[in-house]
Formats: structure tokens, C-alpha cells, sequence
């Protein structure tokens, strides 16, 4: 194995240099929310390698898991050679979030979300249990090692193993590449050479717009979104195999060679550069193309009519009063039910994500996300019009009805999938929340969650269809149900989805979407017969037949679109089994599902072999790196969490100044709800404090302490947090005490107290209610609103000032401080232009609400904190304009051939100018003493190294007294476009900023 610098990289000093360097003006942060809900029993399973995490009600699934991952472990880890021995794998149920990650982070950790994916939603795969741990399983051995004295340095600096820099398309296509491996039958499951996988590549060859190796390893804000390191960074991993070597691929992640410098590790292994690699790539994807949409060509292509054009995604097609109605998240758009009249679509109903709807006369009933875990825990619930329809804990997904009123959904009661008929209640009682009796649910098939049940639909004669997808298998079965009996009337090894009953002279016949010819196309079923209806090149899913033709969704350059097409081929089809028969889950082994149900009573009986989870065992305590402290960048500590993320803290200390150290701590409890949070900052209060000074009695020891006037604190909190998401509105309360020692603040730029040395202690709460919406080129939160109230009081009890440092009695003091702030961002006539009017007000009031002032510069740029009016109250208006002058992506030094420079770009600039005006006063707002300041932000989404990066300038100018021309200057790394726009472009406070209530990918 050939490892080390390579000829024309920088030495091993410069490379550690330079990555300290980049940190130190990044900011890194790991958020954590509670894993698993909190009534949740679980247990652990150990195994050689791993340790499976589960409630105990599903102790035989996690035997299958911890089977499955011995067996994934013992193929793959001779190749990658990552030393992993002690795994933890958190299964997670009662879920509806379709996802999974991993983590080497501390401990090596994956989160499993068993709850699947629709069939037309991801790819072909046979086990999904298995394709998770495949996938996730990778990213441990890939992200583990780390080797040389350069990410040795790093580890220890930065505190993260250097391989979790690496970047996106590689960390992503390593394990896309490895779960779709070619199995026996010579074909390839996952999403390596998927039909949905090539369609999506097609359709962006047809519009040459196939992402370029910037966007294919750092994500991209045009479609398809965040998808794209997965689907391009696992072919050209793939295609990187089969040029370089299998061998040389494999040994990627245990270079010398930093993650930064991805083309420096190829070169390492003889590879050559990777972006003339990249380049080889792009031209064999369109020569494929090419041969693929002529083969398809071949036969003919349906003629179609584009009637949408605003991009994004769409799903779920339905017959509305007059005109089709879908969901959509379209590009610059909100997400919600649109109706589609002609070439115009209409917002008829906002929400954030729904699964599957129908309407009631004009009355939508979803299926939409809520969480009673917020971070973690999403359940798909039904709803009327916005208004919860079951006031229970139950999943339901996928709702469909007739013009009758015979309504069927999926209801998922893990370990279990059923097929449910509502029977509505013709008396319905209602609560606060919503209807609270719907109606009488009447189970008509009932399978182990191994299956995947989707997508019922209803016809007029109250037959029911479902799609069925077999475990361990690539075969999905059309069931229909009726008169409580359900007969397979189709099956095949291919996807089948959204089936849809259609009506006409010659009888009720079925249509649905399958990729058995290689791309979705749709198809009928009228008794045995199948026919192939459309004739695509790059996919119709989603059929709703009408009398001026067939609706369907398929894909264009900007994302999906609807179509109408309207004249068919009605092809003869083979490959579907026709042959209709009950519809027989066959058996069922422990491995894929108890053959008992779980019984509480039974105690730990029901798993054996298993021990009750300890928090304590799982706890993994690591060195946090010098960068990890909360108040500077040289540091020395720990931090841990357990598999569970139950349990988390801190520790440690770090240099305050070129003579003094301060300590931290903080600890999180999380098994409950709200979060407690502990926290601890401070350092030896100085040698001016009272309790220093007290210990002397002789003058000269007195003049000496005051002579040495520094700042010095010690600041220690108690938090309750609580998080309540409702359907579209995000609200976050917290309590919070605490205790903060203060000498000399009279050097705080922030805040003026009367006393130089001050005891403060707080209890109070903050309240916040937000909603806005951010699309794949938003430069700023949209639609929305952010608001947020505080009040705190400081108990005489808790709260002193000291007059003099010579040992004298503190005066007991105690006072109230009630702040508030708002942000509106406004609709605008151009896309992704947002105006921005906002707010704040903070007051003082209580008996010695004089010895605090704040200063107005805290809330106004363009002043001279220490010039700064201060006073009782201070309130602040601000207007902003933010835009857009630039969203291509361009490199911003070219490509060199005799030298691999790493590619550094801009992805996107806009610009923000502002005006505020503010004043600070005790009791009068003063016409005559507004302070006005204006100014100008410039937000820089650039990336470097095929890593995100942010930086943000700032200019504003104040008048007045304490009015100067002052720049700021900020950066951050890591700041992905499909996640978060210009990271420290705002100074709202709200902790959730960046992580929108709606977002289009």
C-alpha cells in the first residue's frame, strides 16, 4: 500500500497549519435530540462487533439485525481495514422519518429508521433492514481511520476523525456503491444503476445539466437537491473502481493525505486527477444516455404536453372538484395541495409534507408529518382541513376514498403493516385538537413490517387496491381487496406504485406506474389483461385518467412536472404474473417476526439473550480537541454521550488570555421531556474581586488587589427546554435559573451595571413561535415570521452588588428585565428577494432596575460600544432588503495541469442593505435623540477544498456621538446548500434559524 505526500503537495507542517487554520474561523457544533421516544423499554443485543440497541417488544428483529451486521461486517471490513469492534446500531421504531446515519463522532453509532420507503420513492432494493446497514455500516469503516502525523495533529486539534471532512460525493458514494453491489442474478439492487437512478440521469443529460464535480461533492441547490452526491458520487465511485482498481479504491480512507485534498489522495494511489476523472465520467454517462433513450425511442415516445413549470417535486395526483389537485414543493414556491386549472396551478392547501390525500368534496384529508419528538420522532397522522382526526398515537399514511365515502389508508403498529377501511361515524365528537371519533376502523390485511404496504386507492364500487412488496425479494404484488377478501391480481419483479381505478364503457380498470421495462411508464389492468398505456424516456408515475386525457407526473430539467398525455400505445406486456389467487403472506420466521406478540408481563423472557440498556456502558467519553471549549480556540477536555443520546456532557478547560485558564461543564438529560440541561463557565474570580480582598486587612494588601483590574466570571445555569412542532408552526419554551458572578464589568460592551463587581442571579423564561419557509436557492428565511418574548427577575435573595472591594456588606438588590424581538420576512414580486422589517425592545423595571443599563450598540450596529447611549429601555427598527447578484456556480482559479490545485469557487453572493434606528432611554422616548444607522451585508456562499464555506462582510455607519464606520468579518465552514443559507448573515437568536418549517428538499 503506497502512502504519504505526493509530488507537488505541501509538507506535512504546512497541511497541518493550514487546517487548524481553517478552523479557527469555522464553527462546528453537534446538535442532539433524544434517539428513540421516551416511553420506550430498550434493551441491548452484543455480538462480536456490535451492540444492537431495541424496545424489547422487537427482540426478534434485532436478532435479524445483529445477524445481518456480523455478516456485512465480515465481507467488508478485510477491504477497508478500519479497526471498528464495538459498533452500537440504535433501532429505531413507531417512526415515520425514512432515514438512517451514521456517526464516528465519539463512538461509532448508527441510527436505524425502520419505516421504508414507497416503491416509486427510492429504488429496487429486496431487504431494507439490510440496505441500511449496508449503507451506514459503510460510512463506519470509511470515516473511522485516520493515519499519519497530519491527522493525527487534526484529530487532536479539531477534536473530529479527520475522514469526516471528506467530502460529500465520496462519503456518500462509497456506501451507495457498496449496497448496490451485483448479486447472483447479475443485477444490481439500490441506487446504483436503478431505473429512477438513470432516469434522473437521463433527463439531466437531455438538458445538459449534469451536475459538475463541485456540485457532485458538496450538494447543490438545483435539482435534484440533496440527492445528488448519493446518485453521482456512487457512479463516479464506481466508475473510479473500475479505472483505478478495486484494491486502490479501498485503501482511499487510510491515506497520510488529509480529506481536504481529495485529488491529492487519488494521485497517492496512482489514480491521477480526479477531476480529468470526473471529466471521463461525464462524457461515458452521456454516451450511455444516449444508447439508452435510443433503445427506448426505438419503439416509439408518447406525445405529452408540459402544464407545470415551476420545478421542485410532485407527487400524489388525485381527481379534485373541477381540476386535478397534487402536492408539490416547488422551487420557489410553498409546499402544499395545488390545484392545477389549465396552465395554472393555485395554492388551494399549505403544508409542510404530506402522505398521500384526498378530498372530501372540497375538503382535503391528509397524511402529514408531526412529531411529539421534535428533532427525532415523526408520525404521519391524518388530518381534516389541518385539524387532527384520531386523538391517538397511531401512524396513518396514504389516505384514499371514493365519491361514496369508503375511505382506506395504511395503518403502521410496528411490528406490524395493515390495510384499514374507515367506516365513518355519521355523529362525530370533537375536541379542542379535532374530531376525536371519526369513525369504526376495520382491519383488512394485516402483515409483519418486513412486507411494504402502500398507496391504497378506492374505486366507485368500493374495491380497494394496494401495492404489497415481498421482504427479502424485488417483487411488489397489485392486491385488491373486497367484501374482506384480497386477491393478488398482479405481481412482478419490478416496482409497481400508485395505482389508480379508472372508470369508462367498458368497465373499471386499474393504473399504475411500473419500471419493468427499465423506466416508470403507466400501465392498465382490466381483468387479466396488462397493457403498456405511455411510452417514456425518462419516467410517468402517478396516473389520473380523465375524459381529456391522462394526468401523469414525470421529470424535467428543473425537477418534476405534471403532463398530459393523450394519446396511448396500449402495448402487450410480458413479465407480470396474472394469474389471480389469494393473496397468502406465506410463513413467517422468527427472524423476520416474533411468532408471539410482545406481552409485558413477560418481562425480559420475551429477548434472552439480550441485558436492559444501560446508559452508564454505553457512555463513551473523547477527547474533545483544543478547538471544542466554549469561549477560545486552545482547550483541553472531554465530552460523551451514550448510544441513546440520553445522557451528554463536557467538560474542561481552555486559555482565557495569555495568563489566565477558565473551566467548563455541562451536562444534558434527555430521557425525559422537556430537555434539562446543567452548565457550568468561570475561572477564578480576580485578585480585585470582595472575596479576594477580604481575606486582607492591612491597607497595602488592599491597594495591591486593586491595583490589577481585569475582568474575571463564573456563570452557572439550570435550562428546561421544551419544543412543541404543531402542523406548521414551530414553538420553543424554556425555563432557565442561574447564578453569574461579575468582577470589574465595567469593561462589558454589552451591558452597564452600577456596581463594578455584581452577584446576579436569574430565573425566567423565553418563548418562541417562528415559521418560514427556504427553497433550494433561498438566500434567507421566507414567508414567515420569528417571535420571541423573555422575561427574567433577579431575587434579592441571589442578586448583590458590592460598593467596594475592602470586605464591606453587599447591598441586596433585586429588579426584572422583559425583552422582546420579531422578524418578518415578505413576500416580494421576484424570486428568492426578501424584505425583512424587525424589531426589539428590552426594558428594565423592579426597585433597583437602576443599576443595569444596556447599551444601544448591542442591538445597533454602527456605534462605538463605549460611546454607546445607554439607559432603562432600548428599542430598535430595522429594515432590510436582501437579493440575490449572483447563483452560478463558477471557479474562481482555473484548473492547472501541471499542478492539482483544489477547486475553489463561489457558489452564490447577495447582497443586504439595511437601515435601523434605535435610542436607549429610562422612562420618555425622546423624538430628537433617535440614533440612525444604515449599512450593507454581503453574504458569500463559496466552496473550497469541495467544501462548503460561508463568509459574510458587514459595513454600517451610525450617527450621533458614538457613530463610526465599522466592518465585521465572519466564516463558516460546513454550511451545506441543501440545509442552510448564509449561516452568519443574521443576528436572530432563535436556535433553529437555519433549519426551516418548510424546505423543498
Amino acid at each position: 500500500m503506497r502512502t504519504g505526500v505526493i509530488k507537488g503537495a505541501p509538507r506535512s507542517a504546512f497541511l497541518a497549519l493550514f487546517c487548524v487554520a481553517a478552523f479557527l474561523c469555522s464553527s462546528f457544533s453537534v446538535e442532539a435530540a433524544p434517539l428513540v421516544p421516551l416511553s420506550e423499554q430498550y434493551r441491548t443485543l452484543r455480538t462480536e462487533h456490535f451492540k444492537i440497541h431495541f424496545p424489547i417488544e422487537q427482540a426478534a428483529i434485532a436478532r435479524r439485525v445483529a445477524r445481518i451486521a456480523e455478516e456485512v461486517h465480515a465481507r467488508l471490513e478485510p477491504r477497508f481495514q478500519s479497526g471498528a469492534a464495538d459498533t452500537h446500531i440504535v433501532l429505531v421504531f413507531n417512526s415515520d422519518l425514512i432515514n438512517a446515519f451514521a456517526t464516528t463522532y465519539g463512538m461509532d453509532r448508527i441510527i436505524l429508521y425502520m419505516t421504508g420507503p414507497e416503491p416509486d420513492d427510492f429504488a429496487r432494493y429486496e431487504d431494507w433492514t439490510r440496505q441500511l446497514i449496508e449503507h451506514e455500516y459503510v460510512h463506519i469503516l470509511t470515516l473511522r481511520p485516520y493515519r499519519g502525523p497530519v491527522n493525527i495533529f487534526f484529530r487532536l486539534i479539531v477534536g473530529l476523525p479527520p475522514n469526516l471532512l471528506t467530502p460529500d460525493g465520496l462519503s456518500e458514494g462509497y456506501p451507495v456503491f457498496e449496497e448496490s453491489r451485483v448479486h447472483a442474478d447479475g443485477r444490481s439492487r439500490g441506487r446504483l444503476d436503478d431505473p429512477q437512478t438513470l432516469a434522473i440521469r437521463d433527463t439531466l443529460v437531455l438538458h445538459d445539466r449534469l451536475p459538475s464535480l463541485e456540485e457532485a461533492m458538496t450538494g447543490t441547490e438545483r435539482w435534484p437537491y440533496g440527492a445528488v452526491p448519493y446518485l453521482f458520487g456512487g457512479r463516479f465511485v464506481a466508475y473510479l473502481r473500475e479505472t483505478c482498481g478495486h484494491e486502490a479504491m479501498d485503501r482511499f480512507f487510510l491515506s497520510y493525505i488529509p480529506a481536504f485534498f481529495p485529488d491529492w489522495r487519488m494521485r497517492s494511489l496512482e489514480c491521477g486527477s480526479m477531476e480529468e476523472a470526473y471529466d471521463r465520467f461525464v462524457d461515458r454517462e452521456h454516451r450511455q444516455t444516449l444508447k439508452r433513450l435510443a433503445a427506448f425511442s426505438e419503439k416509439g415516445v408518447s406525445p405529452k404536453q408540459r402544464l407545470t413549470f415551476d420545478g421542485g417535486t410532485k407527487r400524489y395526483l388525485r381527481p379534485g372538484p373541477e381540476s386535478p389537485v397534487y402536492f408539490a414543493s416547488p422551487e420557489s414556491r410553498s409546499s402544499g395541495l395545488y390545484s392545477l386549472d389549465g396552465l395554472r396551478s393555485s395554492l388551494v392547501y399549505r403544508s409542510n409534507a404530506v402522505n398521500g390525500f384526498y378530498l372530501d368534496g372540497t375538503t382535503p384529508v391528509t397524511s402529514e408529518l408531526r412529531s411529539d419528538l421534535p428533532g427525532s420522532i415523526y408520525k404521519n397522522e391524518l388530518h381534516r382541513q389541518g385539524k387532527r382526526l384520531f386523538d391517538d398515537e397511531v401512524r396513518r399514511e396514504a389516505p384514499s376514498a371514493n365519491r361514496s365515502g369508503i375511505i382506506a389508508y395504511i395503518r403502521r403498529l410496528d411490528p406490524y403493516v395493515e390495510l384499514v377501511q374507515l367506516i365513518p361515524d355519521r355523529n362525530p365528537s370533537y375536541s379542542f385538537w379535532g374530531r376525536t371519533s371519526p369513525g369504526k376502523e376495520k382491519v383488512l390485511l394485516r402483515l409483519p413490517m418486513s412486507y411494504g404496504m402502500y398507496q391504497p386507492a378506492v374505486s366507485q364500487a368500493g374495491d380497494i387496491a394496494v401495492v404489497i412488496r415481498r421482504p427479502d425479494s424485488t417483487r411488489h404484488s397489485l392486491v385488491i381487496c373486497r367484501d374482506d377478501v384480497c386477491e393478488e391480481a398482479l405481481s412482478a419483479e419490478a416496482a409497481i406504485a400508485t395505482p389508480a381505478f379508472f372508470d369508462d364503457a367498458s368497465g373499471t380498470s386499474i393504473l399504475f406506474a411500473s419500471d419493468i421495462a427499465g423506466v416508470f411508464d403507466i400501465y392498465s389492468l382490466s381483468g387479466k389483461e396488462v397493457k403498456r398505456l405511455t411510452h417514456s424516456l425518462t419516467g410517468f408515475r402517478s396516473p389520473l385518467m380523465t375524459e381529456g386525457g391522462l394526468y401523469v407526473i414525470g421529470q424535467a430539467e428543473n425537477g418534476e412536472e405534471i403532463f398530459l398525455v393523450s394519446e396511448f400505445f396500449h402495448d402487450e406486456v410480458d413479465g407480470f404474473d396474472r394469474v389471480r389467487r389469494p393473496f397468502t403472506p406465506g410463513l413467517i420466521d422468527n427472524d423476520t417476526l416474533s411468532d408471539r406478540e410482545y406481552d409485558p408481563a413477560s418481562g425480559p423472557e420475551f429477548a434472552p439473550d439480550s441485558e436492559p440498556y444501560s446508559a452508564a456502558v454505553s457512555f463513551r467519553p473523547f477527547l474533545n480537541g483544543t478547538l471544542g471549549g466554549p469561549l477560545s480556540y486552545i482547550n483541553a477536555g472531554l465530552a460523551g454521550y451514550d448510544a441513546l443520546s440520553r445522557h451528554e456532557m463536557t467538560a474542561g478547560v481552555g486559555l482565557y488570555d495569555e495568563d489566565r485558564s477558565y473551566g467548563y461543564a455541562s451536562y444534558a438529560y434527555r430521557r425525559l421531556f422537556p430537555d434539562i440541561t446543567l452548565s457550568f463557565a468561570g475561572m477564578p474570580l480576580d485578585r480585585d474581586s470582595p472575596e479576594y480582598c477580604g481575606h486582607y486587612r492591612n491597607r497595602n494588601a488592599i491597594n495591591y488587589c486593586l491595583g490589577d483590574r481585569r475582568f474575571s466570571f463564573q456563570e452557572s445555569e439550570l435550562a428546561i427546554d421544551m419544543l412543541f412542532e404543531f402542523r406548521l408552526l414551530r414553538n420553543r419554551l424554556t425555563f432557565f435559573a442561574g447564578r453569574t458572578l461579575l468582577r470589574n464589568s465595567s469593561q462589558l460592551s454589552t451591558t452597564r451595571y452600577a456596581y463594578d463587581n455584581i452577584d446576579l442571579g436569574t430565573v425566567g423564561a423565553t418563548y418562541q413561535v417562528y415559521y418560514f419557509e427556504s427553497y433550494s436557492r433561498s438566500i434567507s428565511p421566507e414567508k414567515g415570521f420569528f417571535f420571541e418574548i423573555e422575561g427574567s427577575h433577579h431575587p434579592a435573595g441571589w442578586t448583590r452588588g458590592y460598593p467596594a472591594a475592602d470586605g464591606s456588606e453587599p447591598v441586596r438588590l433585586t429588579y426584572e428585565r422583559y425583552a422582546g424581538r420579531f422578524e418578518l420576512f415578505l413576500p416580494f414580486f421576484f424570486d428568492y428577494h426578501v424584505p425583512v422589517l424587525a424589531g426589539s425592545i428590552s426594558y428594565l423595571n423592579g426597585k433597583d432596575y437602576t443599576i443595569q443599563s444596556d447599551r444601544l450598540s448591542t442591538e445597533l450596529p454602527g456605534l462605538n460600544p463605549d460611546l454607546s447611549p445607554y439607559g432603562r429601555a432600548v428599542q430598535v427598527w430595522r429594515f432590510e432588503y436582501r437579493f440575490p447578484i449572483w447563483q452560478r456556480r463558477s471557479r474562481l482559479i482555473p484548473r492547472n495541469d501541471w499542478f492539482s490545485l483544489p477547486s475553489i469557487g463561489v457558489r452564490s453572493l447577495s447582497l443586504a442593505p439595511f437601515i435601523a434606528t434605535g435610542q436607549a432611554y429610562e422612562d420618555i422616548v425622546y423624538p430628537d435623540l433617535w440614533v440612525n444607522t444604515a449599512g450593507v451585508t454581503l453574504d458569500m456562499q463559496l466552496y473550497a477544498f469541495y467544501q462548503p464555506f460561508s463568509a459574510q462582510l458587514t459595513y454600517a455607519r451610525g450617527d450621533g456621538e458614538a457613530g463610526e464606520g465599522r466592518f465585521s468579518l465572519g466564516f463558516s465552514v460546513g454550511a451545506r446548500p441543501a440545509s442552510s443559507h448564509a449561516p452568519l448573515s443574521r443576528p436572530s437568536r432563535h436556535p433553529e434559524y437555519h433549519h426551516p418549517t418548510y424546505s423543498n428538499r
